[in-house]
């Protein structure tokens, strides 16, 4: 495994740097899956291929495009739009920590929930999709700060995402 970030910064017609970033979170370790998955969004982005949103679920599920084939190479989840999260694009809003559709797994959890799996799954014996945490910024998302009353606890005023790479059926 290696240590993965990738900022993606091009110049802009005014001469300055656009606000377009993928990078694992923190100290997260990454693989060569997840490092290639990164680097063809990051070429997408740089050729102007905006993160799309899903037209169905009941949370902000976008699909991240590389540059040469168009292709939808991951999905990438915003934890701040998890279903009853403040900043849920379907109109399913409540603060942090929420009780949520499923039982017992409330708002801000289900993204952690899914790389934990991913990291528990030693040598892929029950075959998780490589997924991963990252912190990503392109013009087209929606940036609304949290505020404190929009958690339920102190653990959900940290923002952090899920990213998983698509692979084609075969």
């Amino acid at each position: 495994m290696t240590d993965a970030t990738l900022r993606l910064e091009t110049i802009d017609e005014a001469g300055e740097a656009p606000q377009t970033n993928i990078q694992i979170f923190g100290t997260l370790p990454s693989n060569d899956e997840m490092d290639a998955c990164m680097a063809r969004i990051g070429d997408g982005f740089r050729a102007g291929k905006s993160p799309q949103l899903s037209s169905d679920g009941t949370s902000g599920v976008y699909f991240l495009r590389d540059s040469a084939s168009d292709e939808i190479v991951s999905v990438f989840k915003p934890i701040d739009e998890e279903p009853f999260a403040p900043n849920n694009p379907r109109d399913m809003k409540a603060p942090f920590g929420s009780e949520t559709c499923r039982p017992g797994v409330k708002s801000g959890e289900a993204n952690l929930r899914e790389v934990i799996a991913y990291l528990l799954d030693h040598d892929g014996f029950a075959n998780v999709p490589a997924t991963a945490l990252v912190e990503t910024l392109h013009p087209s998302f929606s940036y609304s700060p949290i505020s404190e009353s929009q958690v339920t606890s102190q653990e959900s005023l940290d923002l952090i995402s899920g990213l998983l790479p698509l692979k084609k059926s075969d």
